[in-house]
């Protein structure tokens, strides 16, 4: 059974100025980290990496996507980096393009709202393709 990265290993890992932790809030504390890694495991496909490096990275930016969710955090590294679709200068609008296999994706695209949880995302779709069976639509099996 998967067990999940120490708290102070998920601190280790982020320990580039993403979050701020104490035990005070807004800061984020080690029940907040333990919080997010709960519901995190909820939904991880463990199964689906190929050793545990890959596997305790993948965990720890859903963890991270989860704990920005619940704690509403919005720092650099926080909000979503989507590609530049197309720009104006005189409304200063800026429009962004979600990938194709997130917006297209039941399950993928719900984490499309914060920057970990895109790069979690990333790292599932293609190891899920990889070990997904052979599907045809409308086929039928003996």
């Amino acid at each position: 059974m998967f067990q999940p990265p120490t708290i102070n290993e998920f601190k280790d890992f982020f320990d580039g100025g993403e979050f701020v932790y104490d035990e005070q809030p807004p800061a984020v504390r080690d029940k907040d980290i333990d919080r997010a890694q709960q519901e995190a495991l909820i939904i991880f496909p463990s199964n689906l990496f190929p050793n545990r490096k890959d596997t305790d990275t993948a965990f720890n930016y859903l963890t991270a996507h989860f704990l920005l969710t619940a704690m509403n955090i919005r720092k650099s590294g926080g909000a979503p980096e989507y590609p530049v679709s197309s720009q104006s200068a005189d409304g200063l609008s800026v429009s962004y393009q979600i990938p194709a296999f997130l917006a297209n994706s039941p399950f993928l695209s719900q984490f499309t709202t914060t920057s970990f949880g895109i790069r979690y995302a990333s790292m599932v779709y293609p190891s899920a393709l990889a070990n997904s069976r052979n599907v045809v639509r409308g086929g039928t099996t003996p």
